[in-house]
């Protein structure tokens, strides 16, 4: 895990008040003032330290709150991956955009619709998952 990944961890399971606090969100809310700029933040389901299933609840009305311009997708299961070592089988990742997709809709995110797929591929089964998931 790189240095920005732990501390964004960190920040989100620590902030005690608001998630707009964090600099990065604050910039994301001051663009979409000023300009009427949407994001979609693409999400792992896990990492060495992190498992989407610990998303604190703390940030929900803040979240919810952005949801207009704001929007989260699932990515893939673990950002330390390589090409190689990428490929989950077509159960696991099924599995893992259900988990992310389940858990950010009962945190009141609605999924943004989209998917980032790691290195762009997907296999026919994949895809058919992912169309499922209303993608």
């Amino acid at each position: 895990m790189n240095r920005k990944h732990l501390y964004l961890i960190l920040f989100l399971v620590l902030l005690p008040v608001s998630l707009i606090l964090f600099p990065f969100f604050s910039y994301l809310q001051d663009l979409h003032d000023v300009t009427g700029a949407k994001f979609t933040l693409y999400v792992f389901e896990e990492d060495s330290l992190w498992n989407i299933e610990k998303f604190p609840s703390k940030y929900d009305v803040d979240l919810k709150t952005s949801a207009a311009w704001l929007k989260f997708a699932w990515h893939a299961r673990n950002a330390m991956v390589t090409r190689e070592s990428l490929r989950l089988n077509e159960k696991e990742f099924c599995e893992s955009y259900e988990k992310t997709t389940k858990v950010l809709t009962e945190h009141g995110l609605l999924p943004a619709g989209i998917v980032r797929l790691q290195f762009f591929f997907a296999t026919e089964p994949e895809i058919e998952c992912l169309k499922r998931g209303g993608v």
